[in-house]
Parts: C-alpha cells; sequence; structure tokens
C-alpha cells in the first residue's frame, strides 16, 4: 500500500507537471481564431446561407489556410466588434482606419471612397468640393467617424444624424438612402462602391457624384497579445502586395485594382 501511493503520488505530480508545459493548450498558440465584420459588401458581407462573403473574407481565408489557422467569424455592429477586439475576445477586426488598444495592421485591404449620393433629378453630374451643398440639409450616420475634410465642414452645412438602419431588419435599403431618395436631405455622403451597388441593386431613385470628396484607408485590427497571428497575416498580405496577386485579385473581383482603389502597404511597414 506504501509503494502504491506513492507511485499515484508520482503519477499524480507527472501529470501536472505535464499540463503545465503544454503550450499549444493556450489561446496564444490556439490556431482556432475568430473574426467580426458588420457588413460592407463588396469586401465583406453575410450571404444568403447567413455565412461570411466578400473580397476580404476570400483573401482572409487563403491566408488561414496557408498559416494553418482555421477562422470564425461573427457578423456585429460595428461598435461591440471594436470593443470586443480591444478586450481580447475576438481575434481580427474586418476593418479600421487608426485606433488605439489594438494591433493595427499595414496593409489597407478598403479604402473608403466617399461620395455624395444624390437624387437622380440633382441638377449635377459631378461635385467639384463640398462647398457644393454649403447651407443644405445634409445627413450624417451616427456610427460614423468622418475623415477630418468632412467633420470640418460641418459649421457650413445643416446637419441631420440618423442611425445607418431604420430598426433591426438589416435587410432593407439602409434608412441613409431612403431619406436622400424620399427629399428629406440632399445628400449622405458614403463609400461609392457600396452605394452604387445598393442603387442598383434596389432600384432606386439617386445617382453617386463623383469624384471622392474624402479618402480614409482601412486595415485588419488584431487584439493586443495576438502578434505570431498578425505578423503571419501582415506579412502574407504585404507579399501579395509586392508581387502583384493583391492587384490581381481586385481585379478579377472589382474590375478595378486593389491599388487603383487607393490601397497600399504603408512606408514604415516591415517584414518579421
Amino acid at each position: 500500500m506504501v509503494l502504491f501511493n506513492k507511485v499515484k503520488s508520482f503519477l499524480t505530480f507527472a501529470l501536472v507537471l505535464f499540463l503545465g508545459f503544454i503550450p499549444h493548450y493556450t489561446k496564444a498558440e490556439s490556431k482556432q481564431i475568430t473574426a467580426c465584420y458588420d457588413g460592407w459588401e463588396p469586401f465583406y458581407y453575410a450571404n444568403s446561407e447567413h455565412e461570411a462573403g466578400g473580397i476580404v473574407v476570400t483573401l482572409l481565408n487563403e491566408i488561414a489556410r496557408e498559416t494553418g489557422y482555421e477562422i470564425e467569424y461573427r457578423l456585429l455592429p460595428f461598435k461591440r466588434c471594436m470593443k470586443q477586439v480591444s478586450q481580447g475576445k475576438i481575434d481580427i477586426l474586418m476593418v479600421t482606419g487608426f485606433t488605439t488598444d489594438v494591433l493595427m495592421g499595414r496593409t489597407s485591404l478598403v479604402t473608403w471612397q466617399i461620395g455624395a449620393i444624390v437624387r437622380k433629378d440633382y441638377p449635377k453630374n459631378h461635385i467639384t468640393d463640398l462647398s457644393e451643398f454649403k447651407g443644405k440639409k445634409v445627413l450624417q450616420v451616427q456610427e460614423y467617424e468622418y475623415p477630418e475634410i468632412i467633420r470640418d465642414f460641418a459649421p457650413y452645412w445643416r446637419v441631420s444624424k440618423v442611425g445607418y438602419f431604420n430598426g433591426d431588419d438589416l435587410d432593407v435599403v439602409p434608412h441613409a438612402f431612403s431619406m436622400v431618395e424620399n427629399g428629406q436631405v440632399v445628400t449622405f455622403l458614403e463609400d461609392i462602391i457600396f452605394s452604387e451597388k445598393i442603387i442598383k441593386d434596389n432600384d432606386l431613385d439617386l445617382k453617386v457624384l463623383k469624384p471622392a470628396v474624402a479618402f480614409e484607408k482601412n486595415y485588419l485590427a488584431y487584439a493586443l497579445g495576438r502578434e505570431e497571428l498578425y505578423v503571419k497575416f501582415e506579412n502574407a498580405l504585404r507579399a501579395r502586395a509586392e508581387d502583384g496577386r493583391l492587384d490581381q485579385f481586385y481585379k478579377d473581383t472589382l474590375g478595378q485594382s486593389w491599388s487603383e482603389l487607393g490601397n497600399e502597404v504603408d512606408s514604415d511597414s516591415k517584414l518579421f
């Protein structure tokens, strides 16, 4: 019995010691990762089967296969998505401009090219600058952090702020587009590619004035502590930018290359 107890004690100690030295059970080394998104067609969105789809999703899945990761996608409102990434509850955010409390990517995947959405009977088809709407009623979305050039112009027009959707039904036409079409405001500033798709798909009585009045590059953001994930994905993105694969992929999908859409690798970016 004494010998049995000694053997039992030794095995228990050995098991505890063994479990204490298995790094692949920790979150930092896990190959199962999470990525959240709020919907920005054609870059990322939930398809009819409620699965994540779009250019950025396809790209991330390709890199995940190369590096041995498996991604679970979660559709969340942007602010909740950002909060969960900053708290380390989710690994990757698609996509954002520069912000704090996360590891910011260095290869932009989406450039927010902001045009002016107006009714089809608006007398002009192009825009020179924001002074076009001086003194007029303009809609801005509560959830958006607009580029500085738009924020600075705020005193010169009458701003009406609303939520992007009118209620919880995310399948309807965004509320902002309906307000312009109904004549409640003169214009609404939004991404050109996304807006043209919404207008075409829903046969709206609207058009998009170009060129863009503002630009903002958007990147992947990673939870703090996921440096190994950041390194692998950002290296893979930069390699694709340098050898032309990103340009060709976007060209084949959108008709415009990745760089033609305003994207680039930050000049201070490095391979690790």
